[in-house]
């Protein structure tokens, strides 16, 4: 998490960031999504991506919020071995088709979330995650094993790569 300290006086102005080693905590209402499977080296679930959006666009599903949910760590599990879910977020009421075998309905539980906001290209995030998972909760705990997700706030296909904003969660229960 980054904090900006600002000084002013007649004379300069200066900024000054400030890593900090405590996540920041927020709490979550449930989010329900549709989600495609994707097993393999996380960089390469675009794919994925683009199957769940293209059959929501068939279905006539309204168009939310990407998710992509990463089961596995990346340091003890092979790239090749990595699963991990590409989902849209859907309103809390959506059913699914009756004879759907790809699709699935998830649901990320409400609770207390750390989270820290990456802004920039998508090939960031490793570093974003790394820099993310080695910091503590307020309680100086290190962050529990758990969901890790990561909420798309804008649309990759008409935003500039240096201004795409995602949201990384991590499980604060």
């Amino acid at each position: 998490m980054f904090v900006s300290v600002y000084y002013f006086s007649n004379i300069y102005s200066r900024i000054e960031t400030v890593m900090s080693n405590v996540a920041a905590v927020v709490e979550l209402a449930e989010i329900r999504l549709i989600a495609v499977e994707h097993k393999g080296p996380y960089h390469l679930i675009g794919s994925a991506f683009d199957r769940i959006f293209t059959w929501a666009h068939q279905h006539g599903v309204p168009i939310g919020r990407g998710i992509g949910i990463y089961n596995d760590d990346p340091r003890e599990v092979a790239p090749e071995d990595l699963r991990s879910l590409a989902g849209m977020q859907v309103p809390a009421d959506y059913q699914l088709p009756e004879s759907e075998p790809e699709v699935r309905i998830e649901v990320i539980p409400a609770g207390p979330y750390a989270t820290h906001t990456h802004i920039g290209p998508y090939e960031g995030l490793p570093a974003a995650w790394q820099t993310f998972m080695a910091q503590t909760l307020p309680n100086g705990e290190p962050l529990p094993p758990g969901i890790c997700f990561e909420i798309y706030e804008n649309d990759p296909d008409t935003t500039p790569p240096d201004q795409l904003i995602t949201g990384i969660y991590n499980a604060a229960y």
